[in-house]
């Protein structure tokens, strides 16, 4: 579990919202025929999630061995979101079957690279 490093001060609930915001995007992503508003909300939920309580946590209330980590996953972390909000940008746009399961796909890999950072601090 993605906790189990973090001290249980207010970065482990916060984590593991954000784990959570991540795991039910995957599962609407997961959908054979996902429901664009459905999708499109979710990760609107899980950036702004990522920016109001992720993003605000500080590295100086860690112990100096996860420090480094901390901001590693960070900013990783902050780089997929943007790429999977490109990502669903383009899914959105494509109009053929074919190009509309690849964009798919392509956010697929993108939440699963998300939620193994996000495991990587347990």
């Amino acid at each position: 579990m993605l906790t189990s490093m973090l001290p249980p001060d207010a970065h482990q609930p916060k984590y593991l919202e954000f784990h959570q915001a991540l795991i039910r995007l995957q599962g609407v992503a997961g959908e054979t025929e996902p429901n664009r508003s459905v999708l499109l909300g979710e990760a609107e939920a899980l950036q702004q999630l990522f920016h109001e309580q992720i993003l605000s946590l500080s590295p100086e209330d860690l112990p100096p061995e996860l420090m480094a980590s901390f901001q590693s996953f960070q900013t990783e972390t902050h780089k997929q979101l943007r790429l999977l909000a490109a990502d669903l940008n383009f899914w959105q746009a494509a109009r053929q079957p074919g190009t509309i399961a690849q964009r798919l796909s392509q956010v697929r890999t993108r939440l699963q690279t998300l939620i193994a950072y996000s495991q990587t601090l347990g």
